[in-house]
């Protein structure tokens, strides 16, 4: 076996464990194509695909694995994918560069048609040409994979300390659009009492106590338009090097840092650093009390999105 399907191969089965053990990922393999399909492909449609490309067919025609976001963590096309999308690849003259996928939760990957050189585009419209399949591509998988793998172990650990969270219900139900397969939501696994608690200290804040209890389940993620901000990114706003804008606001003589995006661009959930005194900033850049705010604006997004699936 190559090396590249020995990696494809380990990357599916550290994809499928993932799927079993870790409830905000999922995958997606197929049935392998024989090199006398690929090559019939190739000169149906006049084209010429990358060598690494047609070792990972064999081993599965098409491939994902993701975490719920839009594009796919690592995502290789089906053959019949690796053309003109019009008329699903018939009478339609192929692209000179064609995308083949993603990796890394956005990075796609191209092929020359006429060559077959495999690209990875880093920066809009720039094609760094990849010389070393494994090295560049399936090994970061497979390694990122391996380390998500030891956090879900840990996921669980943690959250089975918080069976009486009082937001255990809203990360159930949140869970629960993931498992059934409509991933509106992405959920980090939990911070420790012990990393929030040394966050406080090192960075002289004390967070909200409704928002320290949402980090005990999640650390960072979306929902619907709802972002809950990790205890990095918040970290970042404090020393107002993180997200521009995003500084600590100054509100009746206390600094407020920014905790989640409660509605898209809009209305944030703040605390104050000084006391944990949670406010929220909206749009109208007016204060109010945020002290309901996350419980409130999270029913409030559950009850739009289900409305939305009923229709």
């Amino acid at each position: 076996m190559s090396e590249i399907k020995e990696l494809l191969s380990e990357i599916i089965s550290l994809s499928e464990d993932l799927y079993e053990n870790a409830d905000w990922w999922f995958c997606e393999s197929h049935e392998p194509v024989s090199p006398e399909e690929i090559s019939i492909y190739e000169h149906e449609n006049n084209i010429t695909l990358p060598d690494a490309f047609k070792e990972c067919l064999k081993v599965s025609n098409g491939f994902m694995v993701d975490f719920g976001s839009t594009t796919g963590y690592f995502n290789l096309f089906s053959l019949k994918n690796t053309v003109c999308a019009a008329d699903d690849g018939k009478n339609c003259a192929p692209e000179k560069q064609r995308c083949i996928g993603w990796t890394g939760g956005g990075w796609c990957l191209y092929y020359d048609t006429e060559n077959g050189d495999f690209f990875i585009e880093r920066e809009r419209y720039k094609y760094e040409l990849i010389k070393d399949f494994c090295g560049e591509i399936l090994v970061p998988v497979k390694n990122y994979l391996e380390k998500q793998i030891r956090c879900s172990a840990r996921k669980y650990e943690l959250l089975e300390k918080q069976k009486d969270n009082p937001y255990r219900e809203f990360y159930d139900t949140l869970v629960g659009y993931n498992q059934d397969g409509k991933c509106p939501a992405q959920l980090e696994p939990p911070a420790s009492e012990k990393e929030i608690s040394d966050f406080e200290k090192k960075y002289s804040i004390k967070l909200p106590e409704d928002y320290r209890n949402w980090l005990l389940l999640s650390n960072g993620g979306f929902f619907d338009g709802m972002q809950f901000y990790d205890l990095d990114m918040i970290a970042g706003h404090i020393n107002g090097k993180n997200v521009v804008g995003m500084k600590p606001e100054e509100y009746e003589g206390e600094h407020y840092v920014y905790l989640a995006a409660l509605t898209g661009c809009f209305d944030y959930l703040m605390g104050s650093i000084e006391t944990g005194r949670p406010m929220v900033l909206t749009e109208d850049f007016e204060w109010e009390d945020g002290e309901y705010a996350l419980d409130e604006y999270l029913d409030e997004r559950i009850e739009l999105y289900e409305e939305r699936q009923n229709y």
